[in-house]
């Protein structure tokens, strides 16, 4: 960011129009438990065609089809499980539909509309991709000022995010001297400037340990509990059988199988989702 040294009060104007609002960051940090009840205002109120709709969408990269037809629904007040082995199309799947890629074919749907046709897209959207460059000479209050900036957010949820996710000790100084933990958390603190009703997060555990696991799990529970719209990719199928409601599986890049994991259990006559997911990717294979 060409001012990512400078406040928010110093950014150009026209840095700010030009910037692009993506909030896609990667979350590893320690339990917080109670983020959404503690750093979200918003109301309970779900507008007409809520929640993601995903149909037949299709995307190539030169000769390589990374999807073949795919289609998600995710409804607020649920945790939807997108999972699959690498490369089965995942991550390409969400970047179309937070407008980070063009599809070649289908629609990918938030609240009735697309990413980009939202007046104020990360003020619906809170997603959780990729790894958050931080300049390390920025202060981390300053940092996030930027973002609100950028986001078109109201300055008191800087403070707002601070204070939720217990920065206040360390928020005035420089990111360069910060640990890995204290630089997650501004990541996430920045992906939830817009208090956000959908949550997206891809491959959140990666690389976390037994505590990160468990909080990404209560942070999950929690978001889904107050109606928000939580969708989770992984590969790593154990660590969130017992908060998912809602699986779609892929495999090259085509829906191998969607429904409530309840759904799912009678359909496959399997108890785990381990099994789920290996009957699904067996009969997908046949």
């Amino acid at each position: 960011m060409p001012a990512a040294a400078r406040s928010a009060n110093a950014l150009g104007a026209e840095e700010v129009r030009r910037a692009r609002p993506h909030l896609t960051f990667r979350i590893n940090e320690n339990i917080i438990t109670g983020v959404n009840d503690r750093i979200s205002n918003a109301t309970t109120h779900v507008p007409p065609q809520s929640g993601i709709r995903i149909t037949a969408l299709e995307k190539s990269f030169g000769s390589s089809r990374a999807l073949r037809g795919v289609n998600l629904r995710a409804e607020p007040g649920r945790i939807t499980g997108l999972l699959g082995p690498n490369g089965s199309g995942k991550s390409t799947t969400l970047k179309c539909l937070l407008g980070l890629c063009r599809a070649d074919a289908g629609q990918a749907l938030i609240h009735g509309k697309t990413y980009a046709a939202h007046p104020n897209p990360s003020s619906v959207v809170g997603a959780v991709l990729d790894s958050l460059t931080m300049d390390p000479t920025m202060r981390g209050r300053d940092h996030l000022r930027v973002y609100a900036t950028m986001g078109g957010h109201p300055s008191t949820r800087v403070e707002d995010c601070i204070k939720a996710l217990g920065m206040r000790d360390y928020a005035h100084r420089r990111v360069g001297g910060w640990s890995t933990g204290m630089r997650q958390r501004l990541s996430l603190a920045t992906a939830l400037l817009g208090d956000p009703r959908v949550v997206i997060l891809d491959e959140p555990t990666n690389g976390l340990d037994p505590d990160g696991i468990h909080w990404v799990r209560e942070a999950l529970q929690d978001m889904s509990s107050r109606g928000n719209t939580v969708v989770v990719s992984s590969h790593v199928l154990a660590e969130f059988e017992h908060v998912l409601d809602d699986v779609t599986i892929l495999r090259g890049g085509r829906t191998a199988a969607s429904g409530s994991l309840a759904e799912l259990r009678r359909r496959t006559g399997a108890d785990t989702l381990e099994e789920i997911y290996r009957a699904t990717m067996e009969r997908a294979a046949a």
